[in-house]
């Protein structure tokens, strides 16, 4: 059953690509699909995290921790410091000491000059994916036995 879903996971993660690639940042073409193979990605995510589960808090945040932070902080680094020395070559990008901190934290905050995305602008999602691994360490340090459904009930808006 799994390896349906890593199939359908590399089907999300190409239509993001597609997207990225047919966007207005990319070639912007009119015909615009793939948009929803975040929120594909997302609910694939969050499925496989219900599905294998863990009892332990700790290690359950010490594994996604350990998985995206590094990869996540050098390639933030390589984008800020092409801010800092080749500046033109992005857009929406500034060197903004403060942003790069709330970026390596997973903090959103807003800027006037890009709005509400992190210094490495795909990490937006990963701001979302860190708050519900929090949000799941914290159901699970609650009621590890219902910590799936004591995560939907505390996601809805």
């Amino acid at each position: 059953m799994l390896r349906n879903l890593h199939l359908l996971r590399a089907i999300a993660a190409l239509a993001v690509v597609y997207f990225h690639t047919t966007s207005e940042a990319g070639l912007n073409l009119s015909v615009n699909i793939g948009s929803h193979g975040v929120d594909l990605f997302f609910v694939i995510s969050g499925f496989i995290i219900a599905y294998i589960g863990t009892h332990s808090p700790d290690r359950f945040l010490l594994r996604r921790v350990v998985r995206i932070v590094p990869f996540y902080w050098a390639a933030t680094m390589v984008v800020f410091s092409t801010a800092a020395l080749a500046p033109r070559i992005l857009h929406s990008t500034r060197v903004d000491y403060v942003q790069l901190l709330c970026s390596l934290f997973f903090i959103p905050r807003e800027t006037s000059y890009a709005g509400m995305v992190p210094t490495l602008v795909l990490g937006w999602s990963l701001n979302y994916e860190m708050y519900f691994y929090v949000m799941f360490a914290m159901a699970l340090a609650i009621a590890p036995r219902n910590a799936s459904m004591l995560c939907c009930l505390g996601g809805r808006r």
